[in-house]
């Protein structure tokens, strides 16, 4: 039997996994559809062509204007950024496989961009995917190389 101070523990860390996964759903949440910069469009749109438009965008950006230099960096850096702590949220409900990490980052993207395109909010972007499962599997080389998770990278699936 269990000590109620083993209990408590339990409890207590079950709570804070709950909490952490919540506060970041809320923020990822905010950011991706409710945020200032998203727009909501007559129409529906889609960029399935990957980095097309990204290095359209790239080329065609006034180099001198810094409205446009912020907001293109802050779309391609923010998309990295704002998925590298998924591994962790993962790796807090025991999810340690490298592979299914990245799979279920890729998967949570695509959810993410199929909600935009239903909802005519912002374009729905490939390179939004792509973004975002380089920003976990930088989150998740972070995590490993740090030896905070027990998570593997090489044949996960073991």
């Amino acid at each position: 039997m269990r000590s109620k101070s083993t209990l408590f523990a339990a409890h207590w860390k079950g709570f804070l996994k709950l909490l952490v996964s919540i506060s970041y759903s809320c923020l990822l949440s905010y950011l991706v559809f409710f945020a200032r910069r998203r727009r909501h469009i007559s129409e529906r749109l889609i960029n399935e062509i990957p980095l097309k438009n990204t290095f359209k965008d790239f080329v065609k950006l006034n180099l001198n204007s810094d409205k446009e230099l912020y907001h293109f960096y802050t779309n391609l850096i923010g998309n990295i950024i704002i998925f590298i702590p998924v591994p962790a949220i993962f790796i807090l409900f025991k999810i340690e496989s490298s592979r299914t990490i990245l799979f279920l980052s890729f998967l949570l993207s695509l959810f993410i961009e199929c909600i935009q395109y239903v909802f005519r909010i912002g374009v729905a972007d490939v390179d939004d995917i792509i973004l975002n499962v380089m920003g976990s599997a930088l989150g998740l080389l972070l995590i490993c190389h740090s030896g905070i998770g027990n998570c593997t990278i090489a044949n996960s699936d073991s």
